[in-house]
């Protein structure tokens, strides 16, 4: 299995069921994973036979700067767009932390993953 992975990716964003947390924002961590085959790129050397990691940060950032209330919509999202974008991929897993959430105590992070597998499609 070939992947490749950002991880870390830092962002500020909006997200929050509650309406504060969507006024005053949170900084996120976020990891993505994607199962791809790149046996072809690595004895070519050519992009565009893997997965840009380029384009993966854009797809990310731009869900991230999208507000929503709930962070497994903000994941879900980025899953389908990513499959979506890059239609050679074989899975993906992705994490997405909230850093110290406000549940009135100390809490280093909040978070939610998804993992998929995808299918031969027939």
């Amino acid at each position: 299995m070939n992947t490749i992975a950002l991880k870390g990716m830092k962002f500020f964003a909006f997200h929050g069921y509650y309406e504060e947390e969507r006024i005053w924002g949170a900084h996120y961590n976020l990891d993505v994973t994607v199962q791809v085959d790149f046996a072809k790129a690595g004895h070519n050397d050519e992009l565009q036979d893997t997965v840009n990691y380029e384009g993966i940060y854009h797809t990310c950032k731009e869900i991230m700067s999208t507000p929503a209330k709930l962070l497994e919509h903000v994941v879900s999202k980025i899953e389908v767009q990513l499959k979506e974008d890059y239609p050679n991929i074989e899975g993906v897993h992705i994490v997405l932390e909230k850093l110290n959430p406000p549940l009135g105590g100390t809490v280093y992070a909040s978070q939610v993953s998804i993992s998929k597998q995808y299918g031969e499609e027939m």
